[in-house]
């Protein structure tokens, strides 16, 4: 698994997922103990540079080449089981998202149109949906 920054060698939750082949939401409280992670370079470099102590993370791809997830960081206080169940229950949107967002629109060769650029309108509508927004419906 490529790791340009060694963000994901040094964090527990990908190590945790992978070997337990496991897609289940967890704090890194629940794999580390708060010392271990603040002492890490992850929490240094990403967490702890932004003052934040505790996080979630939701994982989104699993595999042996590819790890992705959503990490939801708290300063003051440790997530709840509640908020790991919520979480949980949210994942499979989540991953459809992220499945959505790692698709590559391409469009046409330059010389198919005549200088403007259409998405197709399931495009739109769904990025019209995520801004907030449904004028392109």
């Amino acid at each position: 698994m490529e790791d340009p920054y060694g963000y994901l060698h040094g964090h527990p939750a990908p190590r945790h997922h992978c070997d337990k082949a496991s897609m289940a939401p967890i704090r890194v409280s629940d794999v580390i103990g708060p010392r271990a992670w603040r002492q890490s370079r992850t929490y240094a470099e990403l967490a702890g540079s932004m003052g934040m102590r505790y996080e979630l993370i939701v994982p989104l791809v699993v595999s042996s080449r590819e790890y992705s997830a959503l990490g939801i960081l708290r300063a003051d206080r440790d997530l709840t089981d509640s908020d790991r169940e919520t979480a949980a229950r949210l994942q499979p949107v989540l991953i459809g998202l992220h499945t959505l967002a790692a698709r590559v629109v391409r469009p046409p060769p330059p010389d198919s149109f005549a200088g403007q650029l259409t998405l197709p309108k399931r495009c739109l509508r769904v990025n019209a949906r995520f801004c907030g927004s449904s004028a392109a419906d």
